[in-house]
């Protein structure tokens, strides 16, 4: 009921000068509430429950403003939990939804402070050589450890071969 209250009374407030305003109990008779309700309500004190809330508001967005905008409902939540106030951290939730309180998502982790142009050819600082034969002095592909022997790819198999006598070395 309240909720229909409240939009009565914010339709009120914003057609109150115009001549064409439907009355309080023509709204009334739409939402189907009466009007001695609407009345009653609104000569009622505000509730504790609204009071608190009003103040718990208050302090969400101090605690929310004083952060730089970064803490959520769970830190803003156990930040009023260690000043001593006792809320829900749904309640804070909700509080801080109503007046759009959206902290800061934190963005992407960048591995340089500056940007980088499009990347170029590596300078070699060492002056080595990699560029090789497509076959090593025996007609072998590679020759990588020369003083164990050679190395022969065929197929999947990798083998060590003794250059002396052409015979499988260390395992077969």
């Amino acid at each position: 009921m309240t909720e229909k209250y409240e939009f009565i009374d914010a339709q009120y407030a914003s057609s109150s000068g115009e001549e064409n305003a439907p009355a309080i109990t023509q709204m009334c008779g739409w939402l189907n509430v009466s009007p001695s309700g609407y009345y009653d309500w609104r000569s009622r004190p505000e509730s504790d429950t609204a009071k608190r809330m009003k103040l718990l508001k208050i302090k969400i967005k101090a605690l929310f403003y004083a952060n730089d905008e970064a803490y959520g409902y769970r830190r803003v939540h156990a930040a009023l939990v260690r000043g001593g106030e006792q809320a829900g951290d749904e309640t804070v939730r909700k509080l801080m939804r109503e007046p759009g309180l959206e902290p800061c998502q934190p963005g992407p982790w960048r591995h340089s402070l500056t940007r980088q142009g499009p990347s170029g050819p590596i300078p070699d600082l060492v002056n080595r050589d990699f560029t090789s034969s497509p076959r090593g002095q025996d007609g072998r592909r590679y020759n990588i450890y020369p003083d164990l022997g050679r190395m022969a790819l065929s197929g999947d198999r990798h083998r060590l071969r003794d250059p002396e006598d052409n015979r499988l070395g260390n395992g077969r």
